[in-house]
Order: C-alpha cells, then structure tokens, then sequence
C-alpha cells in the first residue's frame, strides 16, 4: 500500500522531516489512513520514527489558541503531511497540515464540511492543547446564504504553507474558499496567538484553486508579499498548463529584492513537457519576465516545474540557485539553475538524475525542502521526495572554491627598432615580461590547494598557419609555446609568479600578441584530497580563461592603427605579343599585377585571386627590386566555383610605394563554345579591418580564341582507268563487271589551335552504273548522287584525319553512255568547321573534288597473214623495178652538174682535217657544221651515216637532228612520238629517256660559206625548232628573227652525271658513260664571236665557243 511518502518534507535543525499523507498511524488504530508525518536522521538510512501530532481520534477536543475552540474529529484520509513547513528564519515552529480534515459536527444539506487543520509545534516538534489552527471554524460562513455554494465549507485549509522570510508570520492556503476560487490564512508567529486573517479571493473566480503553492517575498524592501498560485485560473475548468502549481521567491540578481519564479508543469509542446517563467523584480511591483523561459530537457511527459525551490546561495556568489523538479523525466530530475546579475542563467549548471542516485526512484524531484546545512560545512543541503517510490533523497552541498587569477605583460609595446634588454643564448634579444597571479577563497576549504596552469602564446588567429611570433624557455633551454605547470596557493591569499617570453622577427607586426592563462584545481591536488569525503567543488560560473595582449610599434601614427590606399592593377600578358588568349600548344597566360600604396604603410599586404576550374596556378615571380610575393591556397572566399589564392606581399608596402610581380596559369579543358572566361582580384591588408568574405573582388576578363588552320585534300586511287570497247555480260559472272574506285579524302590540322569538331560532307555517284560501297551516314538524298555525311571529333594540331570513299563503277558505263573519250567520275567534299565565337577558321579550300578519268583501252593491231606479206613484197619490188625502168629510161638518174660537185668535195678537205682521229683525242669537244649532204667521220675514218640509228634529213626544214648510237633504258614516254616527222618508223621507237652524252649535234646548211665550228650546248631543258629554214649567213640571222616564239616543244633526255673521257670515242663505247676524266684539257681561245650570231634567235640556247674560216 502506497502511503505518499515524500508528498512534502522538511529539514528541522539536523532533522529530516516526512509527511505520508496516506499512512495509518498506529495511536490511531479506528482511523483509517490519517495519514503520518515521520523524523529521520539524515546519518543513518532507516531511522524514521513517527511523530505523534494528535492522539485525539474521531471525538471532540477543544483547542487553546486565540480562543478556546471546541472542534468534533474525523481523521478518515484527512492527509496529514501533506504540507511541511519550518520557520527556519524565526523559532524553528513547525507547520503541519491536514487539509481534508473534516468538521463532523456540521452538516450542510447532508454534506459534511472539509475545512482543514493545521497543527503548529514548537521546534523540539511538541505538541499540545495549543497547537490546533482550526482557522475556518466560523459556522456563519461555511456556506453562502443562498446555499448555492460553499465559503469555508470546502477551504481545504493546509493545502499548502510557508513561513516568512523573516519568520514572522505564517500563510496556510486555502485552495477550496469561495466555490473553489482560493484563498489563503494569515497568522503572526509573537509569543502571543492572535487570531488567524481569512483572506478569500472573490466567488467569481470560481476554481481557480489560489492557495494551491503559497510564498512569500520581499518586493519592497519595506514589506513582504504573499505570493498564490491558482493553477487553474483564467476560466472556469480550464485546464491549460498549470500555470501557478508551484511558486517561490527568491533573489536571483543579488539586488536585495526576491523575484517571482512560476511552474507550469503541464506547458505542451507535444504532451507535458512543462515550463518554468522567472519573473525579475525591478521595484515598484515591475515584474519582467525573463526570456527564454525555463524548459530544462524540453522531454515529453516530465512535467518540469512540479516543484520549485529557493536552495539558497550554494555557491558562495552572492546570487541565490533554484532547484526545478521534474518527476516524469524518466524517473525523476531535478536541474540546479544558478542566479547572476542578468537575473538567471538559462542553463542548468548540475542535472541530477534520480536513477542515478538509485535504480528505483520514481517522480524524483516531487517536493523539497528548504535548505539546510546538516553536515556543518556552512553549504545549504535539501531534501529531495520520490513519493511514488516512498523514497527521500537528501542532496548534501559540496564546499565551492572561488578560484581567481590575472595576467599582466609589461611592456604592452614592444619597439623593434630599440635596443634589445633581454639575453638569450648569448645574445640579446626583444622579450616581455607576463605576471600571473591567482586568489584561492571559499567557505570549508583547506589552508592550501594547486592549481593547474596552462600558458600559451601568440593565440590570436592570424592570416594563416604562420611561425610563432613569441616562445619560452624551459628549463632545458628548449624554446616551448606553451607552458604547463602545477603552482600551489594559500586560502584567501594572493600568489604570483613571473614568466619571460621572447619574440622572434617576424613579417606579421601588426597583429598583436595574445596570451591565454587557463587555469584549474589540480584533481590530484593533495591538499584537498586528505582533508576531505566530499571534495570542494569549483565555482561553475567562475573564470577559467584569463588573456593579455601587446603590441609591435608601428608606423602609423600615435594611435597605432594603420590606414593604408591600397589599388591594385592587372595586365594580361599572352603569349607572341597577342590580344587575346590562344588555345594552341602553349596554353598559359600571365597576370602583371601591380599594388601601389598612397596611405600608410600596409603591414600583411594581400592580394587574393580567385580563377575558375578551367586554369591552374603554376607560379609566382617578383621584378627585381621589389618585395617578394608568395602565393598561397584559401578557403576564405565563399566561391564555391572558384579556387582562391592568397598572394602575400612579404614586406610591409610603405606609402607611395609599390610592388610588381607576374603569375603564371595554364588553362585546361576550356570549353570551345567559351570565348571569355573571368579572374577576380582584391587587395587587403591587417589594417583595412575588412571581413575576407565580404571583400569585394573586382573581375578581370580573359578572351579566348582558337586560330585553325584545316588542310583539306583528296586524290583518287587509280587516277585513271582504261575499259574495253565491248564488254559484255557472262552468265553468273555480274560481280566481275564492276571495277573498284577509292576516294581518298585528307584533313589535316595545321594549327595552331585544335579544331573541336566538324563535319565533312561527301558528295558522291550513286546510281545504277556507280554504287557507294561504304556509305557511313546519309544525310540527303538526290537524283544519281547521295551525300556522306562524316563527323569528324577533337583534332589537335598536327592531326590527320583519313577518309576512304569506296565506289564501284560498271565496265560497260563508256558503250552505255557511249562515250567516245573520256569519261570523268567526281565526288565532291564540304568541310563545315565550328560556328563558334572564338573559333578563327584560317582554313583556304572548304570545298574539293576528286576526279577518276575512264577511258577506252587502245585497239590490238591486227595480225596480218604471211601470204600477204609474201604478195605485197613482191609486188613493190616489182612495181619499183618497173618506175625505176622508166625513169632510167627518162634519163632521171643522169647528173648534169657533177663536176661542180666534185670541186665542192675538194675544197672542203681542209675541214675533213678536224675530223681526224688525232684532233678527236685531244678532247675537242666541238662539232662540225657541214653543207648539206657532206658525211661525218670519226676518229677512226668511219662516217655515222650507218647503222643502227641513221642520220635523218628533212629539206623542207632544212635541220638535221643526229642522236649518237646508244641504246635505250625505257621504250615507253617517248616525247618524239608525238612529232610527226619523228615517227616510229623512222626512229624505230628506240629513242632513249637517258642519253649519256650532254649535248646534241646540230648539222644545218651554209650556203656560199665554208664549214663552221659550232660549239657543244649546255644541258638544256629543252629544244626548240621552227617550220623554216635557218642559215648562219648574216641575210639568214638578221634582228627580224628575234623574238620569234618557236612553234613546238621536244623535251632533251635528262643530262648524264659528268661527261665522259675524251680519252675514247663515247660514241662507240657505251661503258664510258659517266666516267670521270682524267684530265680536263681546255679548248683554245674564242675568237670574237661573228656579228651575225648575236641577232640569231633561235640558236640562243647554243654557246658558241670558236668560230674559224
């Protein structure tokens, strides 16, 4: 049977008092469930002894009080101990109360009347005749005249109670005055009772339940307040949050005037989390509530603010604490909040949990008391209710240790440019030096205690992740930038000690050097630990963290605050002196950067690039003579596309100064379609006091340009083709009437920048006598031609690309078509390049064709029978027989002029002379003109007028052309075919391509001259001639001549290596071809060239060497 112990509770002196107000009670052994209030030694678990309020049962007994009061007992679940209170603050009294205790000698309208009854003792907890409060017994008004309801019929007296702060009087509430609206009875603590003040709250407001928490408070500091709470207020059964279920008053800001703090446990958010709201009282009745409001674990169903107690100042702050229960919190909690200056602080600085405490715990922090100091180490403790695990939780105050400290550097300016004081190492060096003290104080404390200190130098965050500016040395001599160290203390006494600190040369002057003490009780401190079962405990809200700062003198002013005109400009520089950057095989570009400075001297000078993902930073470099610049990453601009660089200027950037420097960056995977793209810059530095990420950076656009240049070309493969005259089908033989032709199409970049894609359009034959036989893609489609369509990818400078157009022609398309020469089969290609804005296309020809020439094979010479060869032989040898009979006859052979002939012969053998063998081997390399008909001998008295290559003479051209005898490398591409006076029949079709000699001989008429000497011609590229007839006489190579285009072209034979010995004829000796002499023996002197010959065009490719008569 549960008896609701812990329904209140109370701390008398060292004793802890328990009401149960559902508990039988053994002297009242025809009662049922009066209820119990129960003494226990806070020492000793188990010890509770009941104490015996009243022996009288359910009969009448008269109390002693401001009158004699005769009352008439029922003690049936009246609920004694449901309320608990101590005068702690006057005679330690002690209030319990029964609030369902009934009047039996009244009935109203069949209804007995629950008026409530509270019992006073004194503080040895006595009772007697004198200690009944029977405060409702006036019969007149337990019920209105009308009888519509209750006065004090129902006033539930003792509901709640609560002595003064000052203990001078005592208020009981009253919940059941007036209908339910509430109430509450006031009554003097003096030595003398006086009677007891009924004060109701008006019927109107009707269950209201004022009286259900009760306290008191200095508002004034003249007066004391009684404070009610009426949780359900506000309307009649309205529920809502309970606001009023629980009140206290206490001074949470130290001002000497108690606040107002009111729970209201069933706040919902989602079901009964609760609310505590913390009324701040800023005099003349100006209540101002505290935001936010108190919600502890914000836990659905815990009911936070079930209970709210003054716990007193438990940490020696001079604020008083608030204890806040919430019972449903799992099994219960309870949350310590702290008062302070600002009125309260919002976060609990303890959580207690009940099943912490004990695994059984149920609605831990229901009630508690007020605080008491029952171990003597001057710290309030309290009493804590479980009444659903009819369990009481005494919660003993552990001693709090004030604990302060102070850090001073001397000097706080340190100037670089004195003399250094401090030596180091032998050497003297800038130093500051930092005092620390601490002050240990507190109540219960031993004399002394360590603390645990942690010195750490240059903490300020500084541009970036930088060499310290300060360090220590420790007894090793080993440079520290933090110092740990255990420094013992004296209670309630200042203790110091000194630190040298050392500062380095750094870049970075302007931030300023920041020291950090962190400081705390030594857990290990052996002080405490000895003299101690529950250990000191370190003021929560006390300093922890002290900090000093110095500071580098600077160049800028008495106030020490820099104010620098930092402008930056940017120049691209691209590559080739061009405008614009070029996407080639040199992708990178520079940045000329140049920061001017027209204000003070900017210290940590900054220039901050950001690029977007297509460039990459390779490096830095500074001109001569200015500060050097270093680059590094940063994540301090909110560019989430961007990358960002910090380029510090290294040394500080003094007025009317400047510094330039250049930055290199490649760019990789530009877009084609992009034709600019941009880089944002900004300059900063430590004095602009300007927020990173709020810095405007100006944009700098970079233009982007492709230059390609696309070779597009195309041949066929074969060039030409040769078809029968006829050609016709075989039975099962269709495949063999097509002849394969390819196409063959090349693009080539030249550069320099790539070309993204493109398109090559092929425009081919396709029809019943052509067919494609690999057409790709087929885009259009018209009458006898189809168009090829190739997408052509990414090609980088230097690429080729290859494409093979296979087609296949019938090989009777020349008799269908009928043809009677040549026949040409085209394909056309388009190149189309990128329609982009940064594409320059440079390319010359976007449109070519490609021709395959088909013609007929010649026709086979037909065979001609013996027989016929046999009857026209002998019929010309007859039919000539016969003219020359005839002529014989006619006289045709006789010569009438033959001795003018012969004279002829005579008086030209002088020039037979030069035609000796022995004017051969000397090496003349001349040649003979001679009259017409005249042989030639060589060296060995023979005349080339014999096989196997005659001499030809042709009157009507009067020009006779001489090849030596040699035989040819190659019958074929002879040129001399295509003259009709050089035909196959006279030349046999042997003409050489290569002729080892280097020159010709040229035999030509003179008339009424002797012979000439006609030098040898230079290798030539070729020869002219002309229909007519040429003399060397002056009337023949008159100036009339010159000019005159020849009529025909005959190509030489290519020109031999070098010439041959003149050692042996080259003309009768083929192996002498190529053959170098020996010995060059020179021609003789030249003579003056004849008039005659300067005016002879068309003998201009000949040099003439010597000329005799």
């Amino acid at each position: 049977m549960r008896n609701d112990l812990c329904a209140s509770i109370q701390i008398n002196f060292y004793r802890l008092l328990v009401g149960a107000p559902r508990a039988n009670d053994s002297s009242l052994p025809g009662i049922k469930e009066p209820g119990a209030v129960f003494r226990c030694n806070w020492q000793y678990r188990s010890s509770c002894q009941p104490i015996f309020v009243d022996p009288i049962g359910n009969e009448k007994q008269i109390f002693r009080t401001w009158r004699n009061v005769t009352v008439d007992h029922k003690k049936d679940n009246q609920w004694l101990g449901a309320s608990i209170d101590v005068n702690a603050h006057g005679n330690s009294n002690v209030m319990i109360c029964a609030p369902r205790w009934v009047e039996n000698q009244w009935f109203v309208q069949g209804q007995q009347l629950m008026n409530g009854l509270c019992y006073e003792s004194n503080k040895e907890l006595e009772f007697d005749e004198t200690s009944g409060w029977p405060a409702l017994d006036n019969w007149k008004k337990q019920i209105h005249s009308t009888g519509e309801y209750y006065i004090y019929g129902m006033g539930s007296l003792g509901s709640s109670a609560f002595y003064s702060q000052d203990g001078s009087f005592v208020v009981l509430g009253s919940p059941g005055i007036n209908d339910f609206s509430g109430g509450f009875v006031h009554i003097e603590t003096g030595p003398i009772k006086e009677k007891p003040k009924v004060l109701e709250v008006p019927v109107k407001a009707s269950n209201s339940y004022f009286g259900s928490s009760i306290a008191t408070a200095r508002l004034t500091t003249d007066a004391v307040f009684t404070v009610v709470g009426g949780p359900r207020a506000g309307g009649p059964g309205k529920l809502g949050s309970s606001f009023g279920a629980s009140v206290c008053c206490l001074d949470l800001n130290g001002d000497g005037l108690d606040d107002i703090v009111v729970g209201a446990p069933l706040y919902t958010n989602k079901m009964d989390e609760g609310k505590v709201y913390v009324y701040i009282n800023r005099e003349f009745f100006n209540l101002e509530l505290l935001r936010p409001t108190l919600s502890g674990s914000d836990t659905v169903g815990a009911r936070f603010g079930t209970a709210v107690a003054n716990l007193g100042d438990l940490n020696l702050d001079g604020f008083q604490d608030l204890a806040v229960g919430a019972p449903y919190e799992g099994g219960g909690v309870v949350y310590i909040y702290n008062g302070a200056n600002s009125g309260i602080h919002s976060v609990p600085s303890q959580k207690i949990v009940g099943k912490d405490l004990h695994k059984g715990l149920k609605a831990f922090g229901w009630s508690f008391s007020r605080p008491w100091d029952v171990d003597g180490n001057h710290y309030g403790d309290f009493a804590v209710g479980s009444f659903e695990s009819d369990k009481v939780v005494l919660l003993r105050t552990r001693s709090v240790l004030d604990l302060s400290a102070s850090l001073k550097l001397n000097p706080r300016i340190i100037d670089l440019t004195s003399k250094p004081k401090c030596l180091l190492h032998g050497h003297y060096r800038h130093c500051i030096e930092a005092e620390i003290c601490f002050k240990y104080s507190g109540r219960n404390l031993p004399p002394s205690s360590e603390v645990n200190l942690t010195l750490s130098l240059d903490t300020l965050e500084r541009h970036r992740d930088e060499r310290l500016r300060m360090f220590l040395v420790d007894g090793k001599n080993t440079e520290i930038h933090q110092l740990h160290q255990l420094f013992t203390l004296r209670l309630d006494r200042r203790s110091c000690l000194k630190k040298k600190i050392f500062t380095r040369v750094a870049r970075d002057v302007i931030t300023p050097l920041k020291v950090e003490l962190n400081y705390d009780i030594a857990s290990s401190s052996i002080g405490i630990a000895s003299m101690c079962t529950i250990c000191p405990i370190r003021n929560t809200y006390g300093q922890s963290v002290n900090k000093a700062r110095a500071q580098f003198a600077l160049d800028c002013g008495l106030d020490h605050q820099c104010q620098p005109n930092l402008k930056i400009h940017v120049r691209p520089i691209f590559s080739e002196g061009k405008s614009t950057f070029l996407i080639d095989n040199t992708p990178y570009f520079d940045l000329e950067i140049l920061v001017s400075n027209t204000g003070e001297t900017s210290y940590l000078t900054v220039v901050t690039v950001a690029y977007p993902p297509v460039l990459r930073f390779s490096y830095v470099h500074h001109e001569k003579n200015s500060s050097i610049v270093s680059c590094v990453p940063s994540q301090s601009f909110p560019y989430s596309t961007f990358s960002t660089l910090e380029c510090d200027i290294m040394s500080p950037l003094k007025a009317m100064k400047r510094a330039i420097f250049k930055m290199r960056f490649y760019a990789f995977g530009i877009p084609y379609n992009v034709h600019e793209f941009q880089i944002k810059l900004g300059v900063s530095s430590a004095g602009t006091k300007t927020d990173k990420r709020r810095m405007k950076l100006l944009p700098l656009t970079i233009p982007v340009q492709m230059s390609t240049q696309m070779k597009f070309s195309s041949f066929s493969v074969p060039g030409r083709l040769s078809f029968p005259h006829k050609v016709s089908v075989i039975d099962g033989a269709e495949s063999k009437m097509w002849e394969n032709i390819s196409h063959l199409y090349v693009l080539r970049n030249l550069g320099p920048s790539p070309m993204p894609h493109g398109q090559i359009i092929l425009t081919v034959p396709n029809s019943k006598w052509v067919k494609i036989n690999n057409v790709l893609t087929c885009e259009v489609d018209f009458w006898n031609c189809s168009s090829v369509i190739c997408y052509i990818g990414l090609m980088h400078k230097y690429e080729t690309v290859f494409i093979n157009v296979s087609l296949g022609i019938r090989k009777d398309v020349l008799q269908t078509f009928k043809v009677t020469n040549i026949l040409g089969l085209v394909s056309a290609g388009e190149l189309k390049e990128p329609n982009y804005r940064s594409y320059n296309s440079e390319t010359i020809h976007h449109n070519i064709t490609t021709t395959t020439y088909i013609s007929y094979k010649p026709l086979p010479r037909k065979v001609v029978a013996w027989w016929v060869v046999v009857v026209s032989a002998c019929s010309g040898l007859l039919l000539l027989y016969i003219i020359a009979v005839i002529m014989w006859k006619f006289g045709f052979f006789r010569r009438k002029k033959k001795e003018e002939l012969q004279l002829l012969i005579k008086s030209s053998e002088s020039e037979r002379e030069i035609l000796s063998p022995d004017s051969l081997s000397a090496g003349s390399s001349d040649v003979m003109v001679l009259p017409s008909g005249q042989l030639l001998l060589d060296q060995n008295g023979h005349h080339f007028n014999h096989n196997p290559i005659p001499h030809h003479h042709y009157p009507e051209r009067d020009r006779l052309f001489y090849y030596p005898h040699l035989e040819p490398e190659s019958p074929q591409n002879n040129s001399f075919d295509r003259d009709p006076f050089f035909t196959s029949r006279s030349l046999n079709r042997r003409e050489p391509q290569h002729i080892s000699t280097p020159h010709f001989l040229t035999l030509q008429h003179n008339q009424g001259n002797s012979c000439k000497r006609v030098s040898r011609t230079r290798p030539m590229n070729g020869c002219y001639y002309r229909n007519q007839n040429i003399s060397l006489n002056s009337n023949n190579n008159n100036k009339d001549n010159a000019g005159d285009e020849p009529d025909s072209w005959i190509a030489p034979p290519p020109a031999p290596p070098r010439p041959p010995s003149f050692d042996n004829n080259p003309y009768n000796n083929k192996n002498n071809a190529g053959v170098e002499p020996d010995i060059w023996i020179a021609p003789p002197p030249a003579p003056p060239r004849p008039p005659s010959f300067d005016n002879n065009t068309y003998l201009e490719p000949v040099e003439l060497l010597e000329s005799r008569a």
